[in-house]
């Protein structure tokens, strides 16, 4: 699907949490912290969007003085799931993080999170690490990671 990914404008962060909501039943972003990452000197907070609606956004985040960056989030609207707009997310946080300088980048996604999963795995993510009981529901995270640097390893 073609859309446009662009830097989230400060009035779309109520959008981006109604994404949130129908997305996603445990470990929401709320309104409060949206704003705040957007205004964050170490987040980049992406979105997906065709004219005015958005479709998906993206989070990623960075520390001083690491080379590693963090998909701290990412959610496509249900009517545009499993159409290219997720990848075409994780492409441009990928991107942000290299300009950062990171040579990987790393994220934690549900254990029955199946979709992400597979968007992750097919885009060069791999597991290192389980993480029990990480959410609410007592389910655990799969840690994975990806290097950003051609013939890097983990």
């Amino acid at each position: 699907m073609d859309c446009e990914i662009r830097p989230c404008r400060i009035e779309e962060a109520k959008q981006l949490e109604e994404i949130e909501q129908r997305c996603f039943l445990l470990e929401r972003i709320g309104l409060r912290q949206f704003r705040y990452l957007q205004r964050s000197q170490s987040a980049t907070v992406l979105v997906a969007a065709q004219a005015e609606q958005i479709l998906g956004y993206g989070v990623v985040l960075r520390r001083c003085n690491s080379k590693i960056a963090r998909v701290y989030a990412l959610a496509v609207d249900l009517p545009f799931q499993r159409m290219g707009v997720g990848q075409s997310l994780l492409n441009a946080l990928e991107q942000q993080a290299l300009s950062w300088g990171a040579h990987n980048i790393r994220l934690e996604v549900h254990q029955a999170n199946y979709g992400a999963q597979k968007l992750y795995l097919d885009s060069g993510y791999l597991e290192f690490a389980r993480l029990p009981y990480y959410y609410t529901d007592l389910c655990s995270a799969i840690r994975m990671e990806k290097s950003l640097i051609r013939g890097g390893s983990l």
